[in-house]
């Protein structure tokens, strides 16, 4: 039995999180951690608003919590090359049960595996559809608890 928890994040693509929401998600993170004992943070590989919220942890981990994992759970069990780029800097994370999931299904498919075996979901939401909202509203009818920074003031 894990003694920590797991954060999973989903964010827009086409989003590229500002200064003040940057600060926002780290602030975040940090209670997460600090107040919380979540140890493992969930990204995708889909996009902007995921690429700089996996800086942010990777950041946090190099300079004030080597402890954490910062993972990164892809949506097709990649093998030309991207899983050795990526495992220098994360943690790749590819569930069995994901193997063998038709092209097609595999993004929708990976949102589900990361909500269902997640403790906590962190996102950037602003929009009312696409996968990340889907993956959201999925988490709140399971009642995970679910932090959306967009809505945030700090």
């Amino acid at each position: 039995m894990r003694m920590h928890k797991i954060c999973a994040f989903f964010g827009h693509r086409d989003v590229v999180l500002s200064g003040y929401y940057e600060h926002v998600l780290e602030k975040v993170c940090r209670k997460l951690i600090d107040e919380q004992g979540v140890y493992e943070f969930w990204f995708t590989n889909n996009g902007e608003c995921d690429f700089y919220a996996r800086r942010i942890l990777l950041d946090m981990k190099e300079n004030n919590y080597p402890e954490i994992d910062v993972c990164i759970m892809p949506a097709y069990n990649l093998s030309d090359g991207l899983f050795d780029v990526l495992s220098d800097k994360y943690q790749l994370l590819f569930p069995g049960e994901l193997y063998h999931v038709p092209w097609k299904a595999a993004i929708v498919k990976r949102n589900e595996y990361m909500v269902k075996n997640a403790d906590i979901i962190l996102c950037y939401i602003t929009r009312h559809y696409g996968g990340a909202y889907k993956a959201v509203k999925l988490a709140e009818k399971l009642k995970k608890k679910v932090i959306n920074i967009a809505e945030l003031e700090l």
